[in-house]
Formats: structure tokens, C-alpha cells, sequence
């Protein structure tokens, strides 16, 4: 018998992630939804090209480049590590405009 798409474990799981998101922003009073500006957009646009580029040459994955390699001791993952370090540092530098 087919399973349903929707009753999978995973999607369940995250069907009560969003959902329990949702309820604790409704909850704090910081749901307020807003059409977002250009320069919003721009941002989330270059960030997701960045973000998908990264994943099709990160040579798998953050979790297990920076902590499975650090613990075998391999080069890439304290070259990861250090470049995060890097871009965060940069990254708050530059939102903060300081």
C-alpha cells in the first residue's frame, strides 16, 4: 500500500517545525507580515545564488566539512572553518556599516 506524500515522518516533522514557528511568532507578537523593499529583494537574490553556488562546489556538506574534518584532523575543514570565521566577521561588518 503507496504511503501518502504528506504522512512521511520528515514531512510531518517539518510541517510541525513551520507550524510551531508560526504559532510562537504569533504568540511574541513579531508576526507582521510586509511586502519587502528592492533592496530586500536584491539581497535575498544574490544570497540565494551565493548559497547555491556554495552547495554545488562545497564539496558536500558545512556539518561534515567543518566538523568531521576538523576532527580528522584534514586541512579542509580548518580552511572552512576559518573562512566561516571570515565571512561572518565580514558579513556584520558590513551590515552594521562599521
Amino acid at each position: 500500500m503507496a504511503q501518502s506524500l504528506w504522512q512521511t515522518p520528515n514531512a510531518l516533522l517539518v510541517g510541525g517545525l513551520v507550524a510551531g514557528a508560526f504559532a510562537a511568532a504569533l504568540a511574541s507578537g513579531q508576526f507582521r507580515p510586509a511586502w519587502p523593499r528592492p533592496a530586500q529583494i536584491a539581497r535575498g537574490l544574490g544570497g540565494g545564488l551565493l548559497l547555491g553556488w556554495g552547495a554545488m562546489t562545497g564539496l558536500g556538506c558545512t556539518v561534515g566539512n567543518l566538523l568531521s574534518g576538523t576532527m580528522a584532523g584534514a586541512l579542509s575543514g580548518w580552511v572552512f572553518g576559518a573562512a566561516v570565521l571570515l565571512a561572518v566577521w565580514a558579513g556584520l561588518r558590513l551590515r552594521l556599516g562599521t
